[in-house]
């Protein structure tokens, strides 16, 4: 082959790899779904892009490592892609008209929600513009890489959606995606990609701290600085002075005011774009006038006590007011090492609790005396605290100390004797003692410092009431609960029942008989929802279940978004040579 003709196949070949358009569907991962067409579609797709001969990628990179190493450290480049990129079409494609572009780093629901990113609307025109400014345009395309776990089909959707956005403006995407043990040690960790997608838990400044502190790059990891996650290698110096500050600020004002300014300096240096955040939804009939739940991490909290009736269920007189939900599970652990579910938190509450905010509010505690606090944690080993009056278990004995240290020596003695069953593990050890000083007044002495020592407290037991040896022995039926329920019933078969705690210190739930039905099957739960088996349930977010529920069975939904933001990360790791 003469080279002229070399010349004109390297063309052809560029110019499938730069039309090459990778477009699929997208199945429900954990809580999301779409039409099985869409899925059939992306499949097939994604089959044929695997058959594509492996010489385009290899034409591709080579194309890429003639360019400008560093590309992304042009703010023209990374503004030119978030003005690219359709985000209401991605959102639509993946939850139709339920879902919402997120503007935020925190949920529209969060104390910290700040619209930093609500510049970024999708505007072709504007995207070519700063794509010129740095050099780049259709006649001269942008060579970029794009990667994501491989095992993620709503993901795939996503690059299908960008790669043709930036295809339009003159930005030629290779997708390389991996397993997700692959793509985190060897992409994010290492910083060894152009754009990459993954989920961001935000919820207070200790994860703003992490991701986007210039001392929190990954290298910088050592065993005395932590928690280094600032996986795009942003830097930035008024940044890291508002981050400084938050970490010893106390006044919720100035920390909204100072978060505000930490997240609009990221947006306009275009260090990441948020895409969408992922969805719950709880579906419910006209039994229940009203519903609130909490995201907390990635699990979900039925607030009951918050619930209210419909005056047609309510009106039944001599019964109790009850409702039924099902819950995707065939069981509940109610105690796995003080990780919290829906129905411990009912039935236990403790010193503290946590909102989906990620803020701890006082729970069964009036007052406590500390120093103040250090950015790495507890400034003071020692926190003295004094319980509330008034604040009963379910057989009328009041909640001591005693309760307090019998909890914290239970769970103690008990990770002396079992393998490793909470991520809280380590932490607990650090608690040196319980100090009584009467019946409402103790002390907390702690062996070393420990960050949110808040989360160690949020569920309390009655002293005695397990046997360090066999706590799995316990009759159900027989818990000593200070919640706002008891628990009266847990049968083999799956159902559990529980009613008002009269003896409860807050307000009486409305709802007097709670009733979950367990199934692991979700397409049980949705039957018996439609036939009125049971009131309410979670189910996934797939658009055309919903309006299915909504239109024939007159069903309602409560939508939520959690606190896992999904979002396009850029990398602005140097790159050498």
């Amino acid at each position: 082959m003469n080279n002229k003709a070399k010349y004109i196949y390297i063309f052809l070949l560029i110019i499938i790899v730069s039309g090459s358009i990778l477009f699929c569907g997208c199945v429900y991962e954990n809580l999301m779904n779409v039409s099985s067409e869409k899925i059939d579609e992306g499949r097939a797709d994604t089959e044929l892009e695997k058959t594509t001969n492996l010489g385009e990628e290899e034409i591709f990179l080579e194309m890429k490592a003639k360019q400008d190493k560093n590309p992304l450290s042009d703010i023209n480049v990374r503004k030119a892609i978030f003005y690219a990129i359709d985000r209401e079409r991605i959102v639509s494609e993946l939850f139709g008209e339920y879902g919402n572009v997120p503007e935020s780093l925190f949920k529209k629901d969060s104390i910290l929600w700040h619209p930093a990113w609500d510049e970024y609307v999708f505007d072709p025109h504007e995207a070519k513009k700063y794509l010129a400014k740095a050099g780049y345009g259709i006649d001269n395309p942008l060579y970029l890489t794009i990667s994501a776990v491989d095992n993620s089909d709503y993901k795939e959707v996503v690059e299908g959606i960008i790669k043709e956005n930036l295809s339009e403006i003159g930005i030629n995407l290779w997708i390389l995606n991996r397993s997700p043990k692959e793509f985190y040690q060897d992409y994010v960790y290492t910083g060894n990609y152009d754009l990459g997608l993954w989920s961001m838990y935000v919820t207070g400044v200790d994860e703003l701290c992490c991701a986007f502190s210039s001392n929190k790059i990954p290298s910088m990891e050592t065993d005395e600085n932590k928690n280094c996650q600032n996986f795009y290698w942003y830097s930035n110096r008024n940044a890291d002075s508002i981050l400084q500050q938050l970490n010893y600020l106390k006044d919720i004002d100035r920390i909204k005011e100072k978060t505000s300014e930490l997240q609009d300096i990221i947006a306009a240096d275009a260090a990441l774009l948020p895409l969408y955040s992922r969805l719950f939804v709880f579906a419910f009939n006209d039994n229940i006038s009203k519903v609130n739940i909490d995201i907390i991490e990635d699990s979900v909290f039925y607030n009951v006590e918050d619930w209210g009736l419909s005056s047609e269920a309510a009106s039944n007189e001599g019964e109790k007011k009850e409702i039924t939900i099902g819950y995707k599970a065939s069981h509940i652990d109610i105690f796995n090492g003080f990780e919290q579910n829906f129905i411990n938190r009912l039935l236990f509450k403790g010193l503290w609790k946590i909102d989906d905010g990620g803020l701890y509010e006082p729970e069964l505690i009036e007052s406590f005396i500390s120093q103040e606090d250090k950015p790495e944690g507890l400034l003071s080993n020692e926190v003295v605290v004094k319980l509330k009056d008034n604040i009963y278990w379910n057989d009328g004995s009041p909640v001591t100390s005693e309760d307090v240290e019998y909890t914290i020596e239970f769970f103690k003695e008990y990770m002396e004797n079992q393998e490793y069953f909470s991520k809280l593990d380590e932490d607990y050890k650090k608690i040196k003692e319980i100090k009584i000083i009467d019946q409402k007044n103790f002390t907390i002495i702690f062996e070393s410092t420990v960050e949110d020592w808040e989360k160690l407290f949020l569920q309390l037991f009655k002293k005695n009431f397990f046997k360090y040896d066999n706590p799995d022995d316990i009759i159900y039926d027989q818990i000593i609960s200070n919640g706002p329920y008891s628990l009266k019933n847990y049968d083999s078969g799956g159902t559990m029942v529980m009613e008002i705690n009269e003896h409860y210190y807050g307000d009486i739930p409305e709802i007097e008989r709670f009733i979950v039905r367990f199934d692991p099957d979700e397409h049980n739960l949705i039957s018996m929802l439609e036939g009125g088996e049971i009131d309410g349930t979670g189910i996934p977010v797939d658009f055309e279940l919903m309006k299915q529920l909504e239109e024939d069975y007159d069903i309602n939904l409560f939508i939520k978004p959690g606190n896992l933001m999904e979002h396009l990360a850029l990398c602005m790791k140097p790159k050498e040579g």
